[in-house]
């Protein structure tokens, strides 16, 4: 009687040492290659983020100055006998509510904050961006949002606003600290996008800036058009 034979598994061989260093060696080269890579994508969707936000806040910048006859938001302003910042008016017109201690939280995770920047993320600073203070001679005396005391800005009056700074990432060396006091603060800025900077303009558009673009003075032409629109 015929029987067919049972089907034996058949030996697999096992992998030799050269076989396995082989491929270890293989793939540390594909990471080694795709690590930077995957690294600088990561930079990249940061900065684009970091761009949004500030495109975003362009937009509540242009809001505030439709409810108040096309004036600029200062970058400080009084409520009473309270001193604030130009934050609190952009976080109180996007959120429909006042800054407090309650709500701060939100503006760490909101278009405040770029996600390149580690002292917002780790609470020691509570905005990523910077106001050009010295857009401050250019303001009107009038009441401000809601009865404030505040000196809207004339934008009437600034020159060029497309190559005017109304907003710049800000050096986090003072949590708290929102506006961009001036010019010799430049080289403190941090460096969050590869020695490049998103900048907001007067006219409400945004753009990169390297740091050797930047005026590092006020007193040349370029230094007086970028930070005091002259």
């Amino acid at each position: 009687m015929n029987t067919t034979p049972k089907n034996r598994p058949t030996a697999r061989r096992a992998f030799t040492l050269v076989e396995l260093l082989t491929v270890i060696a293989i793939i540390g080269v594909l990471a080694a290659i795709i690590l930077p890579v995957a690294g600088k994508v990561r930079k990249t969707a940061r900065a684009a983020h970091c761009l949004s936000n500030m495109r975003q806040l362009g937009g509540a910048f242009s809001l505030y100055a439709s409810d108040n006859r096309n004036g600029l938001l200062p970058p400080i302003y009084k409520t009473g006998d309270t001193t604030e910042t130009w934050k609190y008016a952009l976080f109180r017109l996007l959120a429909g509510q006042d800054y407090t201690n309650e709500t701060k939280g939100q503006i760490r995770t909101s278009v405040f904050a770029c996600p390149s920047d580690a002292d917002v993320r780790n609470g020691a600073a509570n905005v990523s961006y910077g106001m050009n203070k010295d857009l401050e001679i250019h303001a009107i005396a009038s009441t401000g949002p809601d009865g404030r005391q505040a000196h809207p800005i004339n934008p009437a009056g600034i020159n060029a606003p497309s190559q005017v700074c109304l907003l710049i990432e800000h050096p986090n060396e003072v949590a708290g600290l929102e506006r961009f006091r001036d010019a010799a603060a430049v080289a403190r800025v941090e460096a969050r996008h590869d020695r490049n900077y998103n900048v907001l303009y007067v006219d409400g558009h945004v753009t990169k800036l390297a740091f050797e673009k930047i005026p590092q003075d006020k007193t040349s032409d370029a230094g007086k058009l970028f930070w005091q629109g002259r």
